[in-house]
């Protein structure tokens, strides 16, 4: 029992005497200990030792039972941090990988009007400032067409700006079907329709404009 209790530090392990004639004839590992006596007429003292004992083992294991139960918490919580991390680093992989592909789509679709030629993504960060705080559609056609070098008159309309404008639906259009734009319908016939950034528009602005 005393080999026990040293390696294993929560057995259980009082031995008293109930007379002290009987100390000198303990073994030397048990006189090394304190051996209370304990009989009929000195057992309040002996008793209590015991039950204090008693408890301190109890408590003893309880608390171990409680650290391990956090440790084998915190080693489920670190997992799951990692799990998430590791689910977060594919999705920005992921959304890296559709934002690569789509600048590849953008600088593949070309415009040429008036003598200019301006690829889709060249169009796209020319106006992404605008669509970021929401646009009409006059106002963005406006600089589309400020960006072809077409001249504007007194009443705002420039040479073959008008057959121009024709065209800006479709480019707007492609725009929206490929997810960085979102166009807000009007509600009154004399409001114009407005576009603003989807909320995939704004990664794309934020990595085309670095």
């Amino acid at each position: 029992m005393l080999s026990i209790e040293s390696e294993s530090k929560d057995k259980l392990l009082l031995p008293f005497i109930n007379k002290n004639e009987l100390r000198a004839s303990l073994s030397p590992d048990l006189k090394a200990l304190s051996v209370p006596e304990l009989n009929n007429e000195n057992y309040i003292e002996p008793i209590c030792k015991l039950i204090a004992r008693t408890w301190e083992i109890f408590s003893n294991k309880q608390l171990n039972k409680q650290k391990e139960g956090f440790l084998h918490s915190q080693t489920l919580l670190r997992n799951q941090v990692l799990e998430l991390e590791n689910k977060i680093l594919q999705i920005q992989l992921s959304g890296n990988a559709d934002i690569e592909r789509l600048r590849q789509n953008l600088q593949n679709t070309k415009y040429t009007h008036n003598e200019v030629t301006l690829t889709l993504e060249e169009i796209f960060k020319s106006i992404c400032v605008m669509l970021a705080d929401g646009s009409s559609k006059y106002d963005l056609t406006n600089k589309i067409s400020h960006d072809f070098k077409y001249e504007h008159d007194v009443w705002g309309f420039g040479n073959n700006q008008i057959e121009f404008a024709k065209e800006i639906p479709e480019l707007l259009g492609r725009l929206v079907i490929l997810g960085v734009i979102t166009r807000i319908p009007s509600t009154s016939e004399y409001v114009n329709e407005e576009y603003s950034l989807s909320s995939f528009g704004i990664k794309v602005a934020n990595k085309l404009m670095t």
